[in-house]
């Protein structure tokens, strides 16, 4: 939802209105500074709750500890950003259509809704960890049809402004966190004792969450580095430009994102009760079915950029502008989600500190590199060092990782679950364009073209693998042949 309606955000509100929503969801990312490691640690702990390794006291307990400060944080985070709301109008945009006192209004109407939505997270963390995915995602998918395309009829029928834009978006989160806040309580057990704020439950987990928080503030300043400076450095359209690019090429996270949180709490369990075969055979089935889904994708995005930009918008101007962006960011994006399987492995196992030190160690080569070469070169460069971080995360990352956990399965991983699936995918698409003239192709030639492509590389790299194969004849006589 939050990509089908770009368009029409542009449409409506103008590509540098745009690049003020896109510094709005920068900092709905960079606010997980402020979560503090909570929402990954109570993710954690509800799973070994389900698997009898904490009493249910313990774990209200806990939950009551983290709403209290996580409700602490998200009031002081929204006070701090609306009393410097007039620095950041002033100070940060280069903007030469939005007037100063609409930024000022923007800046303190999302001040309140980056609060709220740091609180959402650790709700929503504390249902995945509970196993309730099921739930969850037909929770997510009403609100972000209500958050994303709610905001679309707004803006044409009733106020074509971002302050109706933000307005609306401040309803839906206050919505979002009072059903979450009580559908959490409902799936947990009803105490005799009321829950509490208890230090003895926070001490308990406070090396892994510690940990988690070192990761998240890391991780956040690399994967996001290149829109703070950008927002900066070049005008609000060009980056403007470079969010619309990045919002596409991360859209791969929506097929990765639900195949995490699905096994995740699993992975959490099984290493409890030291079930190594289960474990082995879960982490490379969901690592193959991870670049099984994304594979095609990011073939079509790499090889058909323009078609993509210009078929979703209509916008040939914007498709010149956003294709060599696009294929970088879709490289970085793609290998990126290739290592989530077994970043998600190394939590499970509690093990921080791999990717805490990597992260750190790029973090001081990147940051000084961004800061002396966007002035030169503009957004494509940044893209290009996205791109180069996550080829250092697959060919560095792994080899440290399966040199302490898993460690017979690191052939496995590159071979099965990402170079087999990823090269007839690539290889299938690639083949397409070669075969095909595309240079007078319509809107709607570029939409069959991508389509066709998606469906016949899934195809091929789905069976490939003899894991997904057998998963896809399972499915078909359980639900088909009946």
């Amino acid at each position: 939802m939050a990509v089908i309606f770009i368009p029409l955000y542009i449409e409506y509100l103008g590509i540098e209105a745009y690049g003020l929503i896109g510094f709005f969801l920068l900092m709905q990312t960079l606010i997980f500074i402020f979560d503090m490691g909570i929402s990954a640690t109570i993710n954690r702990e509800m799973a070994r709750y389900t698997s009898g390794k904490k009493t249910p006291k313990s774990i209200v307990d806990l939950l009551r500890s983290f709403e209290l400060i996580i409700t602490f944080v998200a009031f002081l985070l929204g006070v701090i950003i609306w009393s410097i709301s007039d620095w950041i109008a002033l100070y940060w945009f280069s903007t030469k259509e939005i007037p100063l006192i609409t930024i000022v209004q923007v800046v303190k109407i999302s001040s309140l809704v980056l609060g709220l939505r740091l609180i959402e997270t650790v709700y929503r963390s504390a249902i995945i960890g509970l196993q309730k995915q099921v739930w969850l995602n037909q929770f997510i998918a009403v609100t972000a049809t209500l958050r994303y395309g709610g905001v679309v009829v707004v803006l044409a029928f009733v106020d074509r402004s971002l302050e109706a834009f933000f307005l609306w978006n401040l309803l839906i989160s206050v919505i979002s966190v009072a059903i979450l806040l009580k559908t959490t309580h409902n799936f947990l057990p009803m105490m005799t004792n009321s829950a509490r704020f208890s230090y003895l439950e926070l001490k308990k987990v406070m090396a892994f969450s510690g940990g988690m928080l070192a990761i998240t503030v890391i991780s956040l300043v690399l994967m996001q580095i290149d829109k703070i400076i950008l927002s900066k450095m070049v005008p609000l359209a060009e980056f403007g430009v470079y969010v619309f690019s990045f919002t596409l090429a991360s859209s791969l996270y929506t097929f990765v994102s639900p195949v995490v949180q699905a096994i995740y709490p699993r992975l959490v369990e099984l290493i409890a009760v030291n079930n190594t075969r289960d474990l082995i055979q879960l982490y490379h089935n969901s690592a193959q079915l991870v670049s099984v889904i994304t594979a095609p994708f990011f073939s079509v995005m790499v090889c058909f950029s323009y078609g993509i930009v210009f078929s979703w918008s209509g916008d040939s101007s914007l498709a010149k502008e956003a294709e060599n962006i696009v294929i970088y960011i879709a490289i970085g994006t793609y290998l990126n989600c290739l290592m989530w399987v077994p970043y998600r492995t190394q939590l499970a196992f509690g093990w921080t500190s791999l990717t805490l030190w990597s992260n750190l160690m790029l973090v001081v080569l990147v940051v000084p590199a961004m800061f002396i070469l966007v002035p030169i070169y503009g957004s494509i460069v940044a893209a290009k060092i996205w791109a180069i971080i996550n080829l250092v995360y697959v060919l560095v990352l792994i080899s440290f990782m399966h040199a302490k956990i898993l460690k017979n399965e690191k052939a496995k991983w590159y071979i099965y679950d990402v170079i087999i699936p990823s090269s007839l995918s690539v290889s299938c698409v690639f083949f397409i364009k070669t075969s095909l003239s595309t240079v007078n192709y319509e809107r709607m030639d570029w939409l069959i073209l991508i389509v066709m492509s998606l469906i016949l590389s899934g195809l091929i790299s789905s069976i490939s693998l003899k894991a997904i194969r057998g998963n896809i004849i399972k499915l078909y006589k359980a639900n088909l042949v009946k």
